[in-house]
């Protein structure tokens, strides 16, 4: 019987163990298969994919760009104050006198007007108003913090192969 298969050549085989003939690899564990167009034979990458979900895979960084923003979309309810919440205040004006002692409406003040002051009123007290509205969260930047965090990063999903090496 002939042999087409030269000794050393390397082989991935989905089943339990190597073949009659092959020798199980146990070097290269624990790693997704990567096809590639170029050079085969590389290796590569950070964390073991039996790791699953893994929370971190450069370690915690900064993020240099804006957090994010935020858009906010308030109004104040209104308000109508008492006598009380007002500044305290008076008002003035200016009437003028007649010979008859009565004012002729429309007529301007002339020699002999008096300034005239109401009373003070008011009593500089507190007010609050109601806000109602919505902030929704969103607009642009790099979502993170300003300081060290991780990220969630899933593993892909794989099949269990084995490699193994003919033997001579």
């Amino acid at each position: 019987m002939e042999d087409f298969i030269p000794n050393g050549t390397v082989m991935a085989f989905f089943q339990s163990s190597a073949p009659t003939g092959w020798t199980q690899v146990t070097s290269q564990n624990n790693k997704v298969l990567r096809v590639v167009s170029g050079t085969g034979g590389g290796t590569g990458g950070t964390w073991a994919t039996s790791s699953g979900v893994t929370t971190s895979s450069g370690g915690a960084h900064t993020h240099s760009t804006p957090s994010h923003s935020h858009s906010h979309s308030l109004s104040a309810g209104s308000h109508t104050l008492s006598t009380s919440q007002m500044p305290s205040h008076n008002h003035t004006w200016t009437r003028g006198t007649s010979t008859s002692g009565n004012m002729t409406p429309g007529s301007e003040a002339g020699s002999g007007s008096a300034s005239v002051s109401t009373s003070h009123t008011g009593g500089s007290g507190s007010h609050s108003h109601s806000l109602s509205g919505s902030i929704s969260s969103g607009g642009s930047g790099t979502s993170g913090s300003a300081g060290a965090h991780t990220h969630t990063i899933t593993a892909p999903q794989y099949i269990d192969v084995i490699i193994c090496s003919k033997d001579a």
